[in-house]
């Protein structure tokens, strides 16, 4: 610890830790080193004042890097809160599309390995998402001959699924149907700024004709239409 005394903390917490008897403070120290082979049997600190070291018994040693998020390397495309933390969605997603972040940086209510862990399977199966959304769009978007449909869909939704076969026949021949699970594809959704949970995007040689609100009572009257 440094300044004899001082603790950077609250003043409740502070009181409980100096009345607290199984905790020996070892002030105006820094440490010097971890000893031990397979697993911690002391630590050398130095005494700042002094200069001397001394060997203290451990089995374990509990490292604390800080509150402050290294994040000042990000573009400010990335947004963060007001102490530079990285803001993510559930997905582990930034404000910058394909970005993602785990761990300490990220505003997160609990800083500890076992939550960055799960953060990071969360981002690594997001990532894994966003690469075929990305590789689909670009196949959509390549097709210069070709007509594609992509319908939007909630599993969650009992009517919409119930409709999927019946919209798709209206769809097809003149366009091939891509279904897009927005619980877990939201790309192309947000992308196109739509807000049902049932809906379906129409490209022609490429380029967006038309994005239909397939929960209007007009929606099959406009998929009639574009069938002509």
């Amino acid at each position: 610890m440094h300044e004899e005394g001082v603790l950077d903390c609250n003043e409740v917490d502070r009181r409980e830790a100096m009345a607290n008897d199984k905790i020996e403070f070892i002030w105006n120290s820094t440490l010097s080193s971890i000893n031990g082979g397979d697993s911690v049997t002391s630590v050398t600190v130095r005494n700042v004042l002094t200069g001397a070291e001394e060997q203290v018994d451990a089995t374990g040693v509990f490292s604390f890097v800080g509150m402050v998020p290294q994040t000042d390397i990000l573009p400010d495309t990335i947004s963060k809160d007001v102490h530079g933390y990285i803001k993510v969605d559930r997905h582990q997603a930034t404000s910058m599309a394909g970005v993602y972040a785990v761990g300490d940086c990220t505003d997160t209510p609990l800083r500890q390995v076992v939550t960055a862990a799960g953060n990071g399977a969360v981002a690594e199966v997001s990532v894994e998402r966003y690469l075929k959304e990305t590789a689909q769009l670009e196949k959509i978007m390549a097709d210069t001959k070709g007509n594609e449909a992509v319908m939007f869909y909630s599993p969650y939704d009992e009517s919409s699924v119930d409709r999927l076969e019946h919209v798709e026949a209206l769809l097809t021949p003149r366009y091939k149907v891509n279904l897009d699970d927005i619980t877990s594809q939201t790309l192309l959704y947000h992308q196109l700024n739509i807000s049902s949970s049932f809906a379906v995007a129409l490209y022609e040689q490429g380029h967006l004709k038309q994005v239909v609100d397939l929960n209007q009572d007009s929606a099959e009257s406009k998929l009639s239409l574009v069938r002509q």
